[in-house]
């Protein structure tokens, strides 16, 4: 699939089988990986969370004993090694030529990544603090709904587990905080600001695109409604409530792939591939709601 940008937004313009149908006024978009340098990103959702277990019990049961910044589940840990392989068993395919591992400062983001960088010797590990979930750290009371922030993991608990470069914005006391103006008085971010937060993540990505010599990949860690975010962006639907758009189902360590050319033209290449996954490594009836 292949997005073309005009002043409207994006439009579809090409299928998976190379027949075109031109939007109005604008010729297809190549797909030929030869044409200008792209940017190429590799969206990878963390694995299994503790959260993302008691979800499958019931939406009760999930609020009553959710953590602020959940690590993986055992099951979680085969599925990230099983990414993991993939990753570097596909290095001359699509997801050649990794050459930065940007991870959300997330506990269960960060285990997910270890084993990828492990896999990718020499490559770069950056925390990305912009790149959490919609909604942010946060406990909330089951009972009446109150939300306090939570702080995130400090710089200490990040360099004594993971050999991540670090920003500034991981403090001795984490990394969590929003502006007085937005989010911080009631602990969670709304998905509305989320939703902002990957657009201004996407045009960050389109200016990088923008600016190249030569094709770059990146490879993004991250979580479902975030990299879903994204992609909406990337593809110009936005979030507006008020009219139809295209959202993203992503499962754990599923994989995306797009890559973004100069001129802003998007090329879909991936969406939620787990072809990774033995199915003894995910939960067959429920791969759909973790």
């Amino acid at each position: 699939v292949i997005w073309g940008q005009e002043k409207r937004g994006f439009h579809l313009i090409c299928d998976l089988n190379n027949n075109l149908t031109p939007a109005p006024e604008q010729a297809c978009v190549s797909s030929d990986r030869s044409a200008p340098p792209a940017l190429r990103l590799v969206f990878i959702r963390h694995a299994e969370s503790h959260n993302n277990v008691l979800n499958l019990v019931s939406t009760d049961y999930y609020r009553e004993n959710r953590l602020a910044d959940p690590p993986i589940t055992p099951l979680g840990q085969e599925q990230a090694r099983a990414v993991a392989r993939f990753i570097s068993e596909s290095r001359s395919g699509l997801l050649q030529h990794i050459s930065e591992i940007h991870v959300s400062p997330t506990l269960r983001t960060l285990q997910t990544a270890q084993p990828i960088v492990h896999q990718l010797v020499g490559v770069k590990a950056i925390v990305d603090v912009s790149a959490f979930e919609v909604g942010g750290v946060y406990d909330q009371d089951a009972r009446t709904g109150a939300v306090i922030a939570g702080p995130g993991l400090a710089r200490a608990e990040m360099s004594a587990g993971y050999a991540y470069e670090l920003p500034d914005a991981v403090t001795s006391t984490g990394w969590y905080a929003f502006d007085e103006a937005s989010a911080a008085a009631k602990g969670k971010e709304s998905r509305a600001e989320g939703a902002t937060r990957a657009a201004a993540l996407a045009d960050r990505y389109r200016q990088l695109a923008a600016s190249l010599t030569e094709s770059k990949t990146i490879a993004l860690v991250s979580h479902g409604d975030f990299i879903g975010a994204i992609l909406t962006s990337l593809l110009g639907q936005g979030c507006d409530p008020a009219r139809p758009g295209v959202a993203f189902k992503v499962y754990n360590t599923a994989v995306s792939v797009v890559d973004i050319r100069a001129d802003g033209s998007v090329l879909v290449l991936m969406v939620n591939s787990v072809s990774h996954l033995e199915s003894n490594q995910y939960r067959p009836a429920h791969l759909g709601r973790v």
